[in-house]
């Protein structure tokens, strides 16, 4: 016989902390985020859940519902499809009503959040965002000098400067990894007038579509006011 699945003790905990928010402050953050017309910034539309339900509850109904749907992308299924699973094994547990209680009432509302265009689009955006093969973690320039020996080694007959950049990225695996590139002093310095050219375009793309086309943007990294 197939285990029945069954929650984390995370899971159970978020579950809980939404039942005692209770249907009356679910539907009154799906109606403010309705009412906030659309958003694709997952942090506007956490703050507007804590704005509406206090710090932790707000920020336990974001983690959840933005949960859900990442979780159902991995499986390619539909959010909604997701939360009736997670429906199936409440209503499964013999000590439901003591756990969750008022969990049917709360459902409707997780419903109709997770079928809010800010909510699905908002996580695709971030999603797209990094979707590439490796995504940046840190980075760091090494700064070392090496001696120069003579034939016997016995003597340092002068030395090189020696700068090494070393990334920290994590893998389309989600693997963190790393690498180091030597680069010397013209390299640095064209490296430093790239970033600041990308940082240049990036905010002139950011302000032209969020601002004269009024398209809802994101930056990862960046938050408009």
């Amino acid at each position: 016989m197939a285990q029945q699945p069954r929650l984390t003790q995370s899971q159970e905990e978020s579950l809980k902390a939404i039942c005692a928010v209770g249907r009356d402050g679910l539907q009154r953050v799906a109606t403010a985020l309705m009412a906030r017309g659309l958003t694709i910034s997952r942090q506007k539309i956490q703050q507007l859940m804590i704005d509406e339900l206090g710090d932790e509850p707000g920020q336990v109904l974001a983690n959840f519902l933005f949960g859900v749907v990442i979780g159902a992308r991995e499986d390619s299924l539909a959010p909604n499809h997701t939360l009736r699973r997670i429906n199936d094994i409440i209503v499964a547990d013999d000590e439901r009503e003591i756990k969750f209680p008022g969990w049917d009432a709360c459902l409707p509302a997780l419903t109709d959040l997770l079928e809010s265009r800010s909510i699905r689009l908002s996580e695709k955006a971030l999603s797209v965002s990094y979707d590439f093969e490796r995504v940046y973690q840190a980075g760091r320039f090494l700064t070392t000098v090496r001696p120069i020996y003579d034939d016997t080694r016995q003597e340092i007959l002068g030395a090189t400067i020696v700068q090494t950049l070393r990334l920290e990225f994590f893998s389309s695996s989600g693997e963190s990894s790393n690498l180091s590139i030597a680069l010397d002093r013209a390299d640095i310095e064209e490296l430093k007038r790239s970033c600041e050219d990308a940082l240049r375009k990036a905010d002139v793309a950011f302000q032209k579509v969020s601002g004269e086309w009024r398209l809802p943007t994101i930056m990862p990294g960046h938050e408009a006011p």
